[in-house]
This record gives C-alpha cells, structure tokens and sequence, in this order.
C-alpha cells in the first residue's frame, strides 16, 4: 500500500510534469538543431521519441518527422506520415502534406497524380507558393512533351514501325498514365494497396485515405472531360 501511494505521488508531482516538458522541450531543439545541419537520422529518432512519449497528436512535430523521412530520401515512410496528415489537420499542414506528395510522386514518374496532389494542395490553401509554382510548371512541361510527341508522330506518319516507336518513348508514357479509372487501377487504387500491403496503416484508416482521394479524382476528372480538346495530340486538360 506504501509502495502504491509512493508510486502515484511520483508520478502526480508537479516535478514530473515539469520534467516531462523540459524532456519534450529538449527534443524539439534537438530535432531542430539536427535537420538544419542535415543530421537527418538524428532528426528522425530525436522527433519519433517526441511523438511516441510525449505528444503523441501533435500534427506539427508528426510534418517535421515527415520531413525529416523525406530529406533522408525514405519516401515510404515520409509518405504514410504526409498521408495521415491530409485529412484532419489544418489547412495549412494539410496544403504542405499534399505538395509533398506531388513532389514524392513526380520523383517517382507518377506525373499525373502529382499534378493532381498539387491541384488539391492548391484548393486547401490557396496561398501555397510552393504548390502553385510545382502545379504549372509540371502542367507546362508536360504540355510541351505531349506537343513534341504529336509533332513528331505527325512527321512520321501513321505506318506501323513509327508507331511502335513511339508508343515506347517517356514522352508518350508521361501524357497517358495515371488517369482516373472507376474500375480500380488507378494511381490512388494502387497506391492505397501499398499502403495496406506494406502495413504502414490500419486498413480502415487506408481505405478512408482512398475514399478520399477519389472523391477529389473523380472531381478533378470531371473537371478534365469538359475541356478535352478534339485534336488527339493535344494536352487533356
């Protein structure tokens, strides 16, 4: 019974509360301190003890282990954090998950979805420069290649050694991939069988992730079908 009551004042000490905040406090700087000298490993291990022992909902220390994860070029799991953190964070958290998943999906030729990613960055947070800049200049660049590849199919002509030639460049690959496709191979159908697979979330919380972005494909898609021009050679959007 001693032993009890000594164990519950312990831990009802206003020492102990002090001294969880000062531990929680020391982290942050050290956290900080690492990611501004590109200690990036020591960034991650300083912010995961943050978030596991003493602020364990706190969506800004879970955005800087983010990027702690993506500047060691750990993409898999800066991607189930910046996941997460697209749906019940704040705007602006919100906005700056969602371009860096544009971005983790540009480096990985997922043109399409990163277009999309910046475009719903962009609707959460208007005012997302970095998202806004990302958006058109991929959008452009990838105008300039389907230009460059309808140009180059014309002058080749419609016989069948030039088409398979160009149905193996990048160039054609970048305009055709990624679409929205209801019966579920589409880029978020595949990602969220990653995430499931790979166990980096729960199935329910994945499944709510691909609700989701569905719902904003679908919209984005439909937004896309209105303004599909005639000529096949030209961008679709």
């Amino acid at each position: 019974m001693i032993k009890l009551l000594l164990f519950l004042s312990v831990f009802s000490s206003p020492w102990f509360y002090f001294n969880k905040i000062q531990r929680a406090n020391t982290l942050k700087k050290q956290a900080a301190e690492a990611y501004s000298t590109h200690f990036y490993s020591d960034a991650i291990m300083y912010y995961d003890e943050l978030l596991a022992k003493y602020e364990p909902n706190s969506d800004h220390v879970k955005i800087n282990l983010a990027h702690a994860y993506y500047r060691s070029q750990d993409y898999n799991n800066a991607s189930k954090l910046y996941t997460e953190l697209t749906i019940g964070s704040e705007p602006g958290i919100r906005s700056t998950a969602l371009c860096q998943l544009g971005i983790i999906q540009h480096r990985t030729k997922h043109y399409k979805l990163a277009l999309f990613y910046f475009k719903e960055a962009l609707r959460v947070n208007p005012g997302n420069k970095t998202a806004a800049f990302n958006y058109e200049f991929l959008k452009i660049t990838l105008r300039k290649e389907t230009n460059t590849d309808g140009q180059s199919g014309s002058k080749k002509g419609d016989n069948e050694s030039s088409k398979k030639k160009e149905d193996t460049t990048p160039n054609n690959t970048l305009s055709t991939q990624n679409t929205f496709d209801a019966n579920g191979t589409s880029e978020s159908t595949m990602y969220y069988r990653m995430l499931y697979e790979q166990q980096r979330l729960s199935k329910q919380r994945a499944e709510k992730i691909l609700q989701y972005i569905q719902e904003q494909e679908m919209q984005y898609y439909n937004q896309l079908q209105k303004h599909v021009p005639h000529d096949a050679n030209k961008p679709d959007w």
